[in-house]
């Protein structure tokens, strides 16, 4: 028989697991990222996890290692201030 643990969770905080990781649904909230886009993730070897059991997790670190690893946008602007055409049409192809 599994024992389970009741966890209480208040406002939009993460519910951690016990050794540093999170849940696949933990992940995906707080990175903004759908569950096929997360397993797409981990298909490409980007994002490292660890299993337990039928559990899927993602360590703290390798959450880290992953964000830090997507690319970095800049926005390049014009003499209005606004960024270029260019800029916006890459923003749109990326959707």
């Amino acid at each position: 028989m599994l024992k389970t643990r009741a966890v209480e969770v208040t406002g939009t905080s993460l519910i951690q697991d016990a050794d540093g990781a999170f849940t696949v649904a933990q992940f995906c909230e707080r990175y903004a990222l759908g569950r096929t886009a997360f397993y797409e993730e981990v298909k490409a070897g980007r994002l490292i996890v660890k299993k337990r059991g039928t559990r899927t997790l993602v360590p703290r670190g390798n959450a880290r290692a992953w964000f830090d690893a997507l690319p970095t946008m800049s926005s390049p602007a014009n003499d209005t201030g606004k960024p270029t055409a260019s800029v916006a049409a890459e923003v749109r192809h990326d959707r």
